[in-house]
């Protein structure tokens, strides 16, 4: 699934930030195992991004004429902070390995991994990440707003719990998705534990957005909804972290191989 020299696919981000859907109920919803997402990251300097978006295009073009290519299912995301980010969903852990030799078919029906070359001359190096969507700490309302089908920003907090208190921050996330469902909220997050890396715990939340204003403009809504129970709860979480950060992305659909 990985490209040569340090590049990974550009497929990791349909399902991991895709919007809540309409009507979902999370408070409603069977249990289920979680899925599993692989994430692939090209890091890539801002000064590098428009050579860099159009080689990619270039192969995704080749690819979206084979049979192969035409296979492989996947969502780009840009962000300033790491560079393009992509995420293959997983059935199961095995799944990866189908994952690996789809890529590596239509990789090979456009000529190998040669046809990668001029993508990876513009990337300073790849990092993976496997996932798991952790929807038992996931708040996704029966009625949620119609930003939520349609924006195209992802909003990420990092979480990095403290070492042994991962149970105290998934047992106060499970009380905000509570306290949500009680004030009614109309926006959802997603949260996705890492399940890879060397700094862990780690839990992702996402929050869908038009743009960073809207984002910042409902956040400072959604908090006075919640009140002074949202922000004790924050306080406990806070308790419980190490490291908190913030990121974002813009969901690229045309960088993607999507249905």
């Amino acid at each position: 699934m990985i490209r040569s020299k340090a590049v990974g696919l550009g497929v990791l981000a349909a399902l991991l930030l895709a919007p809540a859907a309409g009507g979902e109920s999370h408070q409603e919803a069977a249990p289920q195992p979680p899925p599993f997402y692989y994430v692939w990251t090209d890091h890539v300097a801002v000064a590098d991004a428009a050579a860099y978006e159009a080689a990619l295009a270039a192969v995704i073009d080749r690819l979206k004429a084979t049979e192969e290519g035409r296979k492989l299912r996947f969502v780009t995301l840009a962000s300033p902070q790491s560079g393009y980010s992509s995420v293959v969903p997983l059935a199961d852990l095995g799944d990866l390995a189908r994952a690996n030799r789809d890529f590596l078919a239509a990789t090979e029906a456009v000529g190998g991994m040669d046809a990668w070359n001029e993508v990876s001359r513009h990337v300073s190096h790849g990092s993976a990440q496997l996932l798991a969507l952790r929807l038992d700490l996931s708040y996704l309302p029966a009625e949620p707003r119609a930003v939520e089908a349609t924006g195209t920003l992802r909003w990420y907090d990092w979480w990095y719990a403290e070492p042994g208190e991962d149970d105290d921050l998934e047992a106060v996330a499970r009380r905000f998705v509570e306290l949500a469902a009680a004030k009614g909220s109309d926006t959802g997050w997603r949260v996705y534990q890492a399940l890879t890396g060397e700094d862990l715990p780690l839990y992702m939340v996402v929050t869908t957005a038009t743009d960073v204003f809207e984002y910042h403009a409902n956040e400072a809504r959604i908090r006075a909804l919640m009140g002074e129970a949202g922000d004790k709860l924050l306080a406990e979480a806070n308790a419980c972290t190490r490291r908190l950060e913030h990121s974002w992305s813009v969901v690229r659909r045309d960088l993607s191989m999507d249905r």
